[in-house]
């Protein structure tokens, strides 16, 4: 590995730099370029499962404290056990706010688009697919990604599939 190659390496999220997933070892070797963002992109899968999957406070801030509507106060998902999974109005307005979660707590992504994957039979009364879209911002290049996501009504739980791509232009999951 070139001295070049381990410069380019991009940083990790600060949660990432401060973890040690193997303590044991006291020597931390060095990662290359193609590592790096493959370990970014985890990191970044990871952190968005936490998102979704974090239930916020059911009580709306109150209008004057217009601060706090822009504030961890907020992190999180309403929970969806109760969304009627016929409406596409439900669907859309659950959609809008996976959106705006995720450009309000995510600043790794920009660009944020939601995109619906349509089923057929039954199998969307159990889980609704879509597609988190949008721009690592990575340094030095970013690039675009797709993140398949599935909501499990029964659970609740929103799970981010897929661990691959590729670390040169746009790639599917992490």
């Amino acid at each position: 590995m070139t001295k070049r190659e381990i410069e380019r390496s991009v940083q990790p999220s600060l949660l990432d730099r401060l973890t040690d997933h193997d303590p044991r070892n006291n020597l931390e070797g060095r990662i290359g370029y193609l590592e790096s963002v493959r370990q970014f992109k985890t990191g970044l899968q990871r952190d968005l499962e936490w998102l979704l999957n974090t239930r916020r406070i059911p009580i709306a801030a109150p209008d004057e404290l217009e601060e706090l509507g822009r504030s961890t106060y907020h992190y999180g998902l309403p929970d969806v056990t109760s969304i009627s999974r016929d409406s596409h109005e439900a669907r859309d307005r659950l959609l809008r706010r996976v959106e705006d979660a995720i450009t309000m707590f995510e600043p790794r992504l920009a660009n944020v688009n939601i995109a619906v994957v349509e089923m057929e039979g039954e199998e969307h009364r159990r889980e609704l697919r879509f597609h988190v879209e949008g721009t690592l911002l990575m340094d030095p290049t970013p690039e675009q990604v797709i993140f398949d996501t599935v909501l499990h009504f029964a659970s609740g739980a929103y799970e981010i599939e897929g661990a691959g791509g590729s670390a040169a232009g746009a790639s599917r999951g992490t």
